[in-house]
């Protein structure tokens, strides 16, 4: 039956394709009873016009010279009747053949014709036997080429006759077709409809609130499947897949952010986790710290004149100081490319030039927002600053600055935002710090899914 469902495609292009065979033949099939109407017209001509010649020959045999057979005005109108049969002839398309034994017809005709008024005014004069002359030589070669003539207008019209029956039994052939592809069609519009039907209800029959993540990429995969819609399907599947890396990043950000007594909790793109804490009290010892406003403005001081020469103005917005847990170098390298990186993007903008820089600790976490205004990355860029695996063409300045944020320890979140103000789409990045702690204490981490980071969310309360 999804087969069936499929193939509707195939239906239309069938129903089509018969339309056009029974269009053709019922064409050709006119045309033919059209040329054969013809030949049966030349054919009752031809007989005509020999009987008129039969009655002209049975007059002088008989010696009624005063018949109107014999007459001037008779015999001229059987030529002319021999004329008009020809023209028929003329019109058909393979009228060579008939022309020439009409042509031949014709001519003997002329012949005997002169050889009837020749006779006549002797034997009226007495001076010939009628019975003896060679006038009944000259009929007989008349009628052979009569009868050779009804003869190819008869074989021509069974011709035609076994064609026109072939192409009836194509035309009803295909008229048969035509009906069982627009009773395929219609049966087809039907399955597929009740199976939206069926679908449908299954999904009204869901709990909405209830339904996670998984089970909708379920519902919406068999909903494009019976519309057969991969393209749609693929588009909806990717938009899921980045809203659903987005969500992860702001909820693990959300948890850095709320950090309690010194438990840090990271959920995984993966389920396949489990849930576990780990005491580790000497991972922050590791780790340098350093301050990370004053690193800022060494970096903002050596892009100033960069800044000036492009015509962009930077306008930051930076909270107080605090201190990240990074290498002073792996920084001040990390924030003077960045800068760097977004003022070469900035300057390509035709019109006014902007870059906001924005600083702001917020709980355990510390960030900060390059926005270019007026400009935006490509899809690609952007896919590959988020975490992409690059490939032979990818930028190598996008694989350095990738490079440069892990070593700072730090991430980076690339996208691209409508300007609510202009309404154009401008970039923002977002480097996201963790802030240094002013005392070396023992930190937990819990690692695993969501719903075992919320499992264990409710042990730990059912204990308090």
């Amino acid at each position: 039956m999804r087969n069936l469902i499929k193939n509707s495609t195939t239906y239309y292009a069938l129903m089509f394709v018969t339309i056009g065979l029974v269009s053709t033949g019922v064409y050709l099939g006119n045309n033919l009873l059209n040329k054969q109407a013809s030949l049966y017209q030349a054919s009752s001509g031809s007989s005509v016009c020999f009987q008129r010649i039969t009655q002209t020959f049975t007059s002088l045999m008989i010696k009624d010279f005063s018949a109107s057979y014999l007459s001037s005005d008779f015999r001229t109108m059987t030529s002319e009747c021999l004329d008009e049969v020809s023209k028929i002839i003329e019109k058909l398309d393979d009228s060579k053949l008939m022309g020439l034994e009409l042509n031949n017809l014709k001519s003997d005709y002329h012949w005997f014709d002169q050889k009837v008024l020749k006779v006549k005014e002797l034997a009226l004069a007495n001076e010939i036997d009628i019975l003896q002359s060679n006038i009944s030589n000259k009929y007989g070669e008349l009628e052979g080429l009569k009868n050779s003539f009804d003869e190819k207008i008869q074989g021509m019209i069974s011709s035609i006759e076994s064609t026109r029956n072939l192409i009836s039994l194509i035309v009803v052939m295909g008229l048969t077709l035509l009906c069982l592809s627009i009773g395929a069609i219609y049966i087809n519009r039907k399955l597929k409809t009740k199976n939206l039907e069926i679908l449908e209800e299954n999904v009204l029959s869901q709990n909405i609130e209830k339904l996670n993540i998984d089970d909708s990429v379920i519902l919406i995969n068999k909903y494009s499947e019976h519309l057969n819609l991969s393209g749609f399907n693929q588009l909806v599947m990717g938009s899921i897949d980045k809203l659903q890396h987005e969500l992860i990043n702001v909820e693990n950000t959300l948890l850095k952010m709320n950090t309690i007594k010194e438990t840090v909790y990271e959920i995984s793109e993966s389920d396949l986790f489990e849930a576990q804490v780990e005491n580790n009290p000497t991972e922050s010892e590791n780790i340098q710290s350093t301050e990370f406003h004053s690193v800022l403005n060494t970096a903002i001081s050596r892009v100033e004149d960069k800044a000036f020469n492009d015509g962009i103005i930077l306008d930051t917005d930076l909270a107080n100081d605090y201190s990240v847990n990074s290498s002073n170098e792996a920084l001040e390298q990390l924030l003077y490319y960045s800068l760097s990186f977004a003022m070469d993007k900035t300057a390509e903008v035709d019109g006014p030039r902007k870059l906001t820089l924005k600083s702001n600790p917020l709980g355990a976490i510390a960030y900060l927002k390059l926005k270019l205004h007026g400009c935006s990355l490509a899809d690609h860029d952007i896919s590959i600053l988020n975490g992409k695996s690059p490939t032979s063409d990818t930028n190598v300045n996008l694989l350095l600055l990738r490079e440069l944020v892990s070593d700072a320890n730090s991430t980076v979140s690339v996208k691209n935002i409508k300007n609510s103000q202009t309404g154009k789409i401008e970039s923002e990045l977002e480097f996201v710090f963790e802030r240094a702690r002013d005392a070396k204490v023992a930190v937990k981490v819990v690692k695993g899914s969501k719903a075992d980071i919320k499992n264990y969310f409710k042990e730990q309360t059912s204990l308090l």
